[in-house]
């Protein structure tokens, strides 16, 4: 079935989570705010921006060396794409890592769209980075985290590309073999009978 594509207007969506990372001497607490397009267009520059504070650092852990951001966006057909964006920079406590613009651009093929379809999808934002950890001024060790929501993120990705006359052509080409398979069995079925008919009568 062919979904007409109707005129799309994307808003933004933001939010706010908080992760606590347990050690043996205290908690490190991380607060990450995100700003999301509740409608991704594909064949179009899409963005994303999220932020990390370093709220709280205790015990050992006197800083934070950030490595990347990973963007994963699901749909229900099971379909995912993936990007990645360096970013490395050292955080001390209440220090902000970003804003973080994720720019990124879908195509139809990635999702399994064709021209004028939808379909629904999550999105999932991980941060990855380093606790630093240190004792009487010297390094004990980086220790890896990431970080990311642990609730759904919703949004929609639209086909841009328009249903043209020969795409349409081109789908009925696939679509004809499965119609035109049966049609030329029932009509040799159908001259069988008649011929058997015509036998027995003739």
């Amino acid at each position: 079935m062919l979904i007409c594509l109707l005129a799309q207007t994307v808003q933004a969506k933001s939010g706010i989570w908080t992760h606590t990372e347990k050690n043996a001497f205290g908690n490190c607490i991380y607060e990450i705010s995100y700003t999301a397009p509740d409608t991704i267009l594909t064949g179009s520059t899409q963005t994303i921006d999220v932020s990390m504070k370093c709220k709280q650092l205790e015990g050992s852990t006197v800083s934070v060396l950030t490595k990347y951001t990973e963007l994963i966006i699901s749909t229900p057909a099971g379909k995912e794409v993936k990007r990645s964006f360096a970013d490395e920079r050292t955080l001390k406590q209440n220090d902000v890592w970003g804003p973080l613009r994720m720019s990124f651009v879908v195509v139809d093929n990635d999702v399994a769209l064709n021209p004028g379809q939808k379909t629904s999808a999550k999105i999932k934002i991980v941060l990855h980075f380093s606790e630093v950890g240190e004792v009487l001024g010297m390094t004990i060790g980086e220790y890896s985290k990431a970080v990311s929501n642990d609730f759904d993120i919703d949004t929609t990705i639209v086909s841009s590309e328009k249903v043209t006359p020969m795409w349409a052509y081109e789908q009925f080409l696939k679509f004809l073999p499965w119609v035109a398979g049966p049609m030329a069995a029932v009509t040799v079925a159908i001259s069988v009978v008649i011929k058997r008919l015509h036998i027995s009568f003739g």
